[in-house]
């Protein structure tokens, strides 16, 4: 009987070891499990961060180019009779240079393209070819890739006294 109670005793502290062995593993797989949660939960919140972000500065882009095209269209109204639409954009882009990372070509029907700093890069683009050769009836935003980057782009018809004559 001796022999009995002491092989009692090892089983059940085998047993309270196998317990406490299995309850940190299970502690330890919850803290991981909860680790892992956490990265996830993380990630996605910077993803959301990153496209809010990515989308006001487009909007902003896009806004700061629609104010460029009205301020060129006000200008070209507003120029002396005896001034060629095509004298007036070379004159204009030289004298207002747009905002950084702002790049501007000016096509006036029948005449060259003319542009201001960067804008070599947007030359060879079919779509920007395609809006030179036909000016669009209304503005189009778009984003096109010109090689270097992506590009946002505004076409934006030229009107001078209610005639289209060109495309920005």
């Amino acid at each position: 009987m001796p022999g009995s109670g002491a092989r009692g005793v090892s089983a059940v502290r085998r047993w309270r070891l196998r317990w406490f062995w299995w309850a940190r593993s299970l502690v330890f797989r919850l803290i991981v499990l909860q680790g892992v949660v956490l990265l996830v939960a993380m990630v996605v919140i910077l993803f959301v961060v990153a496209r809010a972000f990515e989308s006001g500065s487009q909007q902003q882009m896009d806004a700061q180019l629609a104010a460029n095209s009205r301020e060129f269209n006000a200008a070209a109204n507003a120029r002396p009779a005896s001034q060629s639409i095509d004298s007036f954009s070379s004159q204009y882009l030289g004298q207002q240079p747009p905002e950084s990372g702002i790049v501007m070509v000016v096509h006036v029907a029948g005449h060259t393209e003319v542009g201001n700093t960067g804008s070599l890069a947007l030359k060879h683009n079919s779509q920007i070819l395609h809006w030179l050769r036909e000016p669009p009836a209304q503005s189009v935003l778009q984003t096109v890739d010109a090689g270097a980057g992506n590009y946002r782009v505004l076409a934006s018809p030229i009107a001078v006294d209610g005639e289209g004559v060109g495309v920005l």
